[in-house]
């Protein structure tokens, strides 16, 4: 092996241990007050004007991260607010399809859609047919 391939092989094993990414910190396993700590913080700075259109402007995730991160002694960077935000919005999505199902009802005292087994069992054959079909 000649002096310029053992440098390339030298050089790719460098490159490689560049990709791999090194945490302390698990992700992180969101509980209730970490929800209700993130959720307070976003609609104080939506009402405060820190949106810009459907986003946060980039300055106010750096507040909500380091209130979130005070308030709740948690690890965490923009990416894991941005993607809880997400996951917000799609459970948001999914309980308001599921309260304008005609066969089904809202408990307002326990947050809760009612449907009966048969309702539901349909619902799920229904939306599982759907999905089907789409793929």
């Amino acid at each position: 092996m000649t002096k310029r391939e053992d440098e390339s092989i030298e050089h790719r094993k460098i490159l490689s241990r560049k990709k791999i990414k090194m945490t302390d910190q698990p992700s992180i396993i969101w509980e209730k007050n970490y929800d209700i700590t993130l959720l307070d913080l976003m609609v104080k700075h939506t009402l405060n004007g820190g949106k810009k259109g459907q986003d946060f402007k980039e300055n106010v995730w750096h507040d909500i991260m380091a209130k979130f991160i005070k308030a709740t002694g948690l690890r965490c960077n923009i990416n894991d607010l941005e993607k809880r935000l997400k996951f917000y919005k799609n459970e948001y999505q999914i309980v308001s399809n599921l309260r304008k199902h005609p066969k089904f009802s809202w408990d307002d005292k326990n947050h809760l859609v009612i449907a009966t087994d048969a309702e539901w069992n349909e619902y799920i054959m229904f939306t599982f047919s759907i999905l089907i079909h789409n793929n």
